[in-house]
């Protein structure tokens, strides 16, 4: 058994009157620590499957724990509370908040999740010198490139110190630097000991995570190693 276990999950969305698949019966295991890629074309079923594992969403049918908690089956209160603690999202869209700064940002998400204000600001500075912002800690979104944002959508994410790091094509609206650049934060927060998961629908970049899964039509067709080097640095 894995730190994530996902079991025989079905996913079916209803659009007016018809049902779409988007999983079916999709079952793997993520270890801790491990830095894992989900990838296939679009409609894969890869985005699905990080809202299923976060608790965002909940599967049709079938089992997903985490840690030992069964998220799949936690009421929508319960759920946001466990995610709160245990999981850090990045998006494909950043989704800071355009009022608040890039400390701000970060400094949100520890609050939301009850750190003591006196431990905020340092480590907040702390990750924005981890993604290589800090100085520029006071800039607000629309001051910062989209790889920037991105960054500072990461430091947020692993803010509150979750064992879970979840991102949905984080590299998507990137040109090919920037892309590596995220990549290779997200190795490092993997070998500092958190267990990550990306979608991407980027092959290549797929292949630096430890394993690759790939996603068609809502099936795992298929597993492999990834080969990324790990790095010295850690958050």
């Amino acid at each position: 058994m894995g730190f994530v276990e996902v079991r025989d999950v079905w996913k079916d969305y209803v659009v007016g009157r018809v049902r779409v698949t988007a999983l079916r019966g999709v079952s793997l295991d993520v270890d801790a620590g491990e830095f894992l890629a989900v990838t296939g074309p679009s409609g894969s079923g890869k985005s699905t499957l990080i809202y299923l594992i976060s608790g965002l969403d909940v599967p049709t049918r079938g089992l997903i724990r985490v840690g030992g908690v069964e998220v799949s089956r936690l009421d929508q209160a319960s759920r946001a509370s466990w995610r709160r603690r245990n999981v850090g999202i990045v998006f494909q869209f950043f989704h800071l908040i355009p009022t608040l700064t890039a400390l701000e940002n970060v400094l949100l998400t520890m609050e939301l999740a009850g750190i003591p204000a006196g431990k905020r600001v340092e480590r907040a500075l702390e990750l924005l010198e981890f993604v290589g912002l800090r100085d520029k800690a006071d800039r607000y979104p629309w001051e910062l490139s989209g790889g920037e944002q991105q960054r500072v959508a990461i430091a947020r994410a692993i803010a509150h110190n979750p064992p879970l790091i979840l991102a949905d094509e984080p590299t998507a609206n990137l040109d090919y630097e920037n892309k590596l650049r995220i990549v290779e934060l997200l190795r490092e927060i993997s070998n500092s000991g958190k267990t990550v998961v990306f979608a991407t629908h980027d092959v290549e970049l797929a292949r630096k995570a430890d394993r690759v899964i790939r996603l068609r039509d809502g099936v795992v067709v298929g597993s492999e190693g990834g080969g990324g080097a790990p790095s010295k640095i850690s958050p």
